[in-house]
């Protein structure tokens, strides 16, 4: 017969009876993975410059490592399938900014060109002849 006291029975404490923390779980609907997502990088490219203006070169050496077209190629620098700039015959490296060029003519470029004797006579007879031309232009028109 049940008991009609408002009191619990003492042999009631001691039954079994179920933990307020057993709560049931749900089934795992993804496979657990490692804990981090990230741990991997590669190597730099170095890529950039690899002599300076001014600086003396041999024919083969490579002046620039770029991917796309950063700097362009001048006189005497021939451009690799990689983009690559590197010396066709031995000279000084210059680099110099030109606007004007290719289908963007306000962008102003970098080019790097090898300054060989050649090179140097040529822009110095290109000169003579521009300073002439500029001093005959004065002289027509200052009379």
């Amino acid at each position: 017969l049940p008991s009609l006291s408002p009191f619990p029975s003492p042999l009631s404490l001691f039954a079994p009876r179920p933990s307020p923390f057993l709560v049931p779980a749900r089934a795992k609907s993804k496979k657990a993975k490692s804990s981090s997502g990230n741990g991997r990088d590669s190597a730099g490219r170095r890529l950039g410059t690899k002599v300076g203006d001014g600086e003396a070169v041999t024919a083969g050496m490579i002046l620039v490592r770029q991917r796309g077209t950063k700097w362009r190629a001048g006189w005497d620098v021939g451009r690799g399938r990689d983009h690559t700039l590197y010396a066709m015959r031995d000279g000084r490296v210059r680099f110099y900014r030109r606007k004007g060029v290719g289908l963007d003519k306000e962008r102003e470029r970098v080019f790097v060109t090898v300054d060989t004797e050649v090179y140097t006579t040529a822009m110095a007879r290109i000169e003579a002849e521009r300073a002439e031309k500029m001093s005959l232009a004065n002289a027509v028109g200052g009379e």
